[in-house]
């Protein structure tokens, strides 16, 4: 409910038709949209002379977004894979060489005597 007799309500809609190309050759066409609405309504708008009332704005894309579905080729697969394990062995190091270091510098300072 507006607050003012001065209201506008706008209503703005964009439409861009999509396509889905399946691997066993089954095309899926339809579209996506958004919608954002906005509602203007104050006390200063009977001075600035604004018209009040019910807008609605349609905005049709003349673009088509495509998606297309692919298979992976089994190379492709493995190099992910490999990729994967490095990652995770990398990390791995990283943190065993961290852990061996704070251990020996930590080992180091109670054979001084030092309060840790």
């Amino acid at each position: 409910m507006a607050q003012s007799k001065h209201a506008q309500f706008q209503y703005f809609t964009k439409i861009v038709g999509s396509e889905v190309r399946f691997l066993n050759g089954t095309v899926l066409r339809s579209n996506q949209y958004s919608a954002t609405e906005f509602v203007r309504g104050d006390a200063r708008a009977a001075v600035s002379r604004r018209t009040p009332g019910l807008f609605v704005m349609f905005d049709i894309s003349p673009m088509r977004v495509i998606y297309t579905e692919h298979q992976r080729s089994l190379g492709s697969f493995l190099t992910s894979v490999c990729a994967i394990v490095g990652g995770i062995f990398t990390v791995a190091r990283l943190v065993d060489g961290v852990v061996f270091r704070a251990e020996r510098v930590l080992s180091q300072k109670r054979q001084l005597g030092k309060q840790i």
